[in-house]
């Protein structure tokens, strides 16, 4: 039985097809790279860092997400990280 996509799949997925055409990373597509490496995405993490204070650190492909949410971070900081994305 297949499911019907919720409004924020069909988003992900479109981003990703526009993507396919428009950027220069297309072939190391993925959700990393869309929420962090894209030049959409790193314009708003500047923003974000000029409002909050946070700064996104150096991310690595197989462990990205688990160092965003280290202990080391603050729960604010781990907050406005998870809203962002």
């Amino acid at each position: 039985m297949r499911r019907e996509r919720t409004t924020e799949e069909e988003d992900v997925f479109f981003l990703l097809d526009w993507l396919d055409d428009h950027c220069p990373l297309k072939k190391k597509k993925k959700i990393k790279h869309v929420l962090v490496d894209y030049t959409v995405a790193k314009s708003f993490w500047a923003q974000t860092k000029l409002a909050t204070g946070v700064r996104i650190p150096q991310l690595y492909e197989a462990t990205w997400a688990a160092d965003l949410m280290s202990e080391l971070r603050s729960r604010r900081d781990q907050a406005i990280i998870m809203c962002g994305m």
